[in-house]
């Protein structure tokens, strides 16, 4: 897909902020009333944006701000939102079944002895844990003591699967072949959606109707997996290849911009950290009056990324695989400019 297609798949003035003050009255009004009825374990902070409408990685608040969105939602939305096709299949598969009989799955395990580990689950790339790729020979070694004690080996593929790094599923880069592999977000994209494969002889030996699971049969949500699915396979818009590729030009803008904040830059595809630390040769983390600085330059000027990592100073580029170059870059460059501000 050429890029004018995919910024056609955007609000096309983003980043633009219109209201005198940020957060905007009705952004504010609806920040008070999610602090008085919403609890912050959920994950989402306290952060001063409220969504109002959205479009491929642009939204609108409900001021008419329009923002940059670089976290695509957690790594929710791998084809961006409101996509057509999504779109389509929604409208088309509500008007037929919305749900149906549960239809059974999954989860047990063959091994009983107290002493015996039964699985190893573990992310092919560390999301929450402040994205950091390993290199392949530590799956390659997960999967031969897996193998010599008998124990599962289970990626967890729910937010670096779907595309983001590059390939359908993280666990690719290592040529190792799990028992299991999790996924969600980026498969549901603007519906849940979250699932579990294994392999055939495993899936065999679980009786069925053993794990009953209420929302397992939702059609509408079946659809829309099916069509990202296809929309990220989809080989005219070779939108795997391109992440890799964009991802690799993105590291590079930022480590051009030399900040000495920029203690690394790392990841794979569209899943890229940047660990902001006080001193390089140190790696202290960065302070947290900085970091609350700097999202507040970002979010002011129209550009929204989520840190992660054990000392939340681990920002994340993980926008939606159809981010045109345009905005990718308007949006590294705001984030650039904020650096030099600290």
């Amino acid at each position: 897909m050429i890029e004018t297609e995919l910024e056609a798949l955007n609000f096309h003035d983003a980043p633009k902020m219109v209201s005198p003050e940020f957060p905007g009255t009705k952004a504010a009004a609806a920040l008070t009333q999610s602090a008085r009825t919403e609890s912050m374990v959920r994950g989402g902070g306290r952060m001063p944006v409220v969504m109002d409408r959205a479009f491929g990685v642009t939204f609108k608040d409900p001021d008419g701000n329009t923002f940059i969105d670089l976290s695509a939602g957690v790594g929710v939305s791998s084809v961006g939102r409101c996509h057509p096709k999504v779109v389509a299949a929604i409208r088309e598969q509500s008007e037929s079944l919305m749900h149906a009989m549960e239809v059974n799955h999954l989860l047990n395990t063959p091994y009983t002895a107290a002493d015996d580990v039964a699985a190893v689950i573990v992310e092919p790339v560390p999301g929450e844990g402040g994205y950091v790729p390993p290199s392949p020979e530590f799956l390659q070694l997960l999967r031969k003591a897996c193998d010599r004690s008998g124990a599962l080996l289970i990626v967890d593929e729910v937010q670096a699967g779907a595309g983001r790094t590059g390939k359908m599923w993280s666990v690719e880069h290592s040529g190792v072949k799990p028992d299991m592999l999790t996924f969600g977000k980026g498969v549901g994209g603007d519906v849940p959606m979250a699932g579990l494969v294994m392999r055939s002889d495993l899936a065999a030996k679980i009786p069925d109707g053993s794990a009953p699971n209420t929302f397992a049969a939702n059609s509408v949500s079946a659809a829309v997996a099916l069509t990202n699915i296809g929309i990220l396979e989809d080989p005219a818009l070779d939108l795997l290849n391109r992440a890799h590729t964009l991802g690799l030009e993105a590291q590079e803008r930022i480590r051009d911009f030399g900040s000495p904040f920029v203690g690394e830059v790392r990841g794979r595809g569209l899943m890229i950290g940047i660990e902001l630390v006080e001193d390089k040769a140190t790696k202290e983390p960065l302070q947290g009056e900085r970091l609350g600085k700097l999202m507040g330059y970002l979010t002011s000027h129209g550009v929204l990324m989520i840190p992660c990592g054990r000392y939340t100073n681990v920002m994340r580029v993980m926008p939606s695989l159809t981010i045109p170059r345009k905005l990718m870059f308007k949006a590294l460059d705001i984030f650039g400019e904020g650096l030099s501000r600290l």
